[in-house]
């Protein structure tokens, strides 16, 4: 994947709000995106509007993508 940058060259990754950021994590943790919506007390429509303004904000297509990127940038606790 290429580095995606916003305008003054600032990556996109480093761009993410800390929810945006957990809900990377719990997504690398295989958790589903309903049990996601419960955690942050959203509806389930809410948390799918969340992740695709998540994944066009990181430039990728999939949920996996995401985690592989956040991953590769070292964004994921272990």
């Amino acid at each position: 994947m290429g580095s995606r940058l916003r305008a003054g060259g600032t990556p996109m990754l480093l761009q993410i709000t800390p929810a945006e950021r957990l809900t990377l994590q719990w997504l690398a943790e295989e958790r589903h995106p309903s049990d996601i919506a419960k955690a942050f007390r959203v509806t389930e429509a809410e948390m799918r509007a969340r992740m695709t303004t998540l994944l066009a904000k990181i430039g990728v297509n999939t949920p996996g993508e995401a985690v592989a990127a956040a991953a590769t940038r070292g964004l994921l606790v272990e």
